[in-house]
């Protein structure tokens, strides 16, 4: 059982690891494991934390929970600054190790819904799934700087709150089915937006602009 091994890897980590020298970067363990549905996995997982990405040709795909470093701001966006932590704690001996975010168009204006998510966030999962071509991976990842005896409690209860390893894995249905789709605005009033928007961009009063809308699913 994996979540057995890592339990005992975890608690081995204070003695094995020290944090002198690059705190900030990230440790990382990769373990091959059987194909499955990554939906189906995340669905299982109690942890409010979760994040899905692909790339467009559709070679890599990865699904995680939790958080191993985050970065998050509601001030006026620090290009330098969000960089430089993200370089401290990326590595070359880690080539699928990513921070995962984003920065907002405009940090002035920030509506409700997206207030939690800050001018700008990118994080790195605790645990991940992930797929490159055929193969798949568990991962676990960790800042040096929280290797310490006193985070080893905390860190095994993620392991406990972990559901459905990819060697015990309850398969379900990999998305729950939808009854309904609301777009926000629809799409007459996308339309009439986008001739408001296509004359000022014509009449110069903007360079560009970047339109986007809402999409509800219930189920």
């Amino acid at each position: 059982e994996i979540k057995n091994y890592l339990r005992e890897h975890v608690q081995q980590l204070p003695q094995m690891i020290s944090t002198i020298g690059q705190v900030h970067q990230i440790l990382r363990n990769e373990y091959p494991c059987p194909d499955i549905s990554i939906f189906s996995w995340m669905s299982q997982q109690t942890t409010p934390q979760k994040i899905y990405w692909s790339d467009r040709e559709g070679k890599f795909e990865m699904g995680g929970i939790g958080s191993a470093d985050r970065i998050i701001g509601q001030d006026p966006i620090d290009y330098a600054q969000i960089f430089n932590h993200c370089e401290q704690g990326l590595s070359a001996n880690n080539p699928h190790l990513r921070y995962y975010g984003g920065f907002c168009f405009s940090g002035q204006a920030l509506k409700a819904e997206w207030a939690p998510f800050g001018t700008y966030q990118f994080w790195i999962p605790r645990f991940e799934i992930f797929k490159q071509s055929t193969d798949t991976f568990l991962a676990f990842n960790i800042a040096f700087r929280d290797i310490t005896e006193e985070n080893i409690q905390l860190l095994q209860e993620e392991l406990d709150n972990l559901q459905g390893t990819p060697f015990s894995l309850i398969e379900g249905d990999p998305l729950p089915a939808f009854q309904k789709r609301e777009d926000i605005p629809n799409l007459e009033e996308w339309e009439k937006n986008f001739t408001f928007v296509l004359k000022d961009i014509r009449d110069k009063e903007f360079e560009k602009i970047a339109k986007t809308r809402f999409k509800k699913i219930i189920n």
